[in-house]
Formats: C-alpha cells, sequence, structure tokens
C-alpha cells in the first residue's frame, strides 16, 4: 500500500465522498479526488488505489442512501474489506419478459407488438445487439442496440410488422435473437382480409336470419292467441 494515498486514520472508519466524471471516449466514468491533493499533496487524478472503494454511489439524491459506517454512533472501525484470492464468476443470463403481440394477424393491417429484454446476470451490459428475424413477415425494424444494461434492468423493445403476403393463408414465424443467441421462436398465423370479411358477412346474415324466425314465430303466436 503506498503510504501517500493512506486516509487520515487507520483507527476508525473515516469516509467521504470523491466525485466522477464520465469520459465519453472511453465510455466510462473517470474518479476525482480533491481530498488527497489538501493532505498528501499528489496529482488525485492519477493515483488511485485500493483505498478508494465505492460503498454507494449517489444519484439525484446526494444524501441517501448512506454508505456503511455512517450508521454507528461510535469512533470504531467496523468495516472491513478482505481481499480474495478466487476471482468473482461473471454471469451473463438474458431472458425476454412481457411478451405483448397478437399471434393471428390480418393481411390487410400492420401490428405494433413488444417485449422486455431483461439482464438477469450479475455484471453491466454493453451494446447489446438485439436482431428480429421473420419467416412470412415483414418487420420494419430488425436491429436494435441496447447501450447498456445493468443487473436486473429491464428495456422495452417495440416493433412493427405486417404479412408479407396478400389473400393467402400462411404461417409466419417471428424469431428473437438477443447477443447472437435464440431466445424466442413465434408462431404467427395470417388471415386473408377477404376470409374475415365472408366469416362476419356470414355470421350477420345468420342473425338476421335469426331475428327473422324468431320475429316469424312470435307474430304467429300472436295471431294464434286472437
Amino acid at each position: 500500500m503506498d503510504p501517500k494515498l493512506q486516509p487520515i486514520s487507520l483507527s476508525s472508519d473515516i469516509l467521504h465522498a470523491w466525485p466522477e466524471y464520465y469520459d465519453i471516449k472511453t465510455e466510462s466514468w473517470i474518479a476525482v479526488d480533491p481530498t488527497w491533493e489538501n493532505t498528501s499533496g499528489i496529482d488525485y487524478l492519477t493515483s488511485f488505489d485500493l483505498n478508494h472503494i465505492a460503498f454507494v454511489i449517489h444519484g439525484k439524491n446526494p444524501e441517501y442512501p448512506m454508505p456503511a459506517g455512517m450508521y454507528k454512533i461510535e469512533n470504531s472501525r467496523d468495516v472491513l474489506i478482505k481481499p480474495v484470492v478466487n476471482q468473482p464468476v461473471e454471469k451473463k443470463e438474458i431472458v425476454i419478459e412481457g411478451i405483448d403481440f397478437p399471434t393471428t394477424i390480418s393481411d390487410k393491417k400492420s401490428y405494433q407488438g413488444k417485449f422486455v429484454i431483461k439482464n438477469n446476470g450479475n455484471s453491466y451490459l454493453w451494446q447489446i445487439p438485439v436482431i428480429l428475424k421473420a419467416n412470412n413477415i415483414v418487420i420494419e425494424k430488425e436491429k436494435f442496440v441496447i447501450p447498456v444494461l445493468v443487473p436486473f434492468e429491464k428495456k422495452t423493445i417495440t416493433f412493427d410488422y405486417l404479412a408479407k403476403d396478400k389473400n393467402k393463408k400462411i404461417q409466419g414465424e417471428l424469431i428473437i435473437n438477443v447477443l447472437q443467441k435464440e431466445l424466442l421462436r413465434q408462431k404467427i398465423t395470417v388471415i386473408p382480409f377477404i376470409y374475415t370479411l365472408i366469416i362476419n358477412i356470414f355470421f350477420f346474415l345468420l342473425g338476421l336470419s335469426i331475428l327473422f324466425l324468431v320475429y316469424r314465430v312470435f307474430t304467429k303466436i300472436r295471431h294464434h292467441d286472437h
């Protein structure tokens, strides 16, 4: 441990905050600590070591949540960090949730669907490619990129699609790949508009026929009563 970078006291937990700025070129947060400029006279922009371990990262609220060691009353040292030999195992796991799109469509209309990408792993994921493929279905936008997905974070993908062929009853298929892995394969049935129109006309005429028969029976009963 570099003695120039040691905190003011090693007998108690003297925790403090330091700012970080976002470097657009490296796409990472760079820590800067003006505190050690006053206490050690070193270059605080580049001299960072294991003394700088973040217990809490504040966002919109600059005071909460409180970091470890701030809840105690006595001046004691109870924040303990031990180095380990084994490295943490990185787990990359992406799942699809909230699938919401019609699986039976007309060849006359355009439809909108959506699904949720969730990071079930324990590490940040960057520039996540989401690719939609289809058979007998036209997807207006097939490729999406999620810039960053933190552990257990969710992102919603919305897409528009329609039938490829007209006046033909066919079976379509939608395939969703994330990180070059197939996560969903969904069948989509395309019903020609003319089929739907004929069925609607049939049921309309059937309804009129039933009403007419009911009316005839009702009027016949009334005449019989008289």
